[in-house]
């Protein structure tokens, strides 16, 4: 038995250049409500996606429209696919682009840094 996991097509969001932490909580709403874009799938994917026997994905509108665009339908669609929770913090003054604050907030989360994360 084979396993692939795949992710899914990038996230179509308001392109933001810097923003400040407490603007995370919003950015991380679009995000987890955001589709895929246009982007061209490429052609290893379809290769990979017509072999599949079994396809599970999260329920997250990326992942679905992801699936979609490849033209097949999930066996399983659950939300403990789904990534795991973001959690912010607020550095008052300091601005950077989402996907920085995103890494830097997971690695504070993986350093254990957040005893609970709640939902945003």
């Amino acid at each position: 038995m084979e396993i692939i996991l795949m992710r899914h097509g990038k996230p179509l969001l308001k392109k933001h250049s810097v923003i400040a932490s407490q603007e995370m909580v919003q950015w991380v709403k679009d995000y987890n409500l955001s589709e895929i874009g246009n982007d061209v799938v490429p052609p290893e994917t379809i290769s990979l996606v017509s072999k599949a026997g079994l396809i599970a994905t999260s329920t997250s509108p990326r992942a679905l429209t992801s699936l979609k665009t490849l033209g097949v339908v999930p066996f399983i669609k659950d939300s403990v696919f789904c990534e795991a929770e973001l959690p912010v913090l607020i550095f008052p003054l300091l601005r950077l682009s989402p996907f920085t604050w995103a890494f830097v907030f997971r690695i504070l989360w993986l350093c254990g840094h957040f005893e609970k994360c709640r939902v945003i």
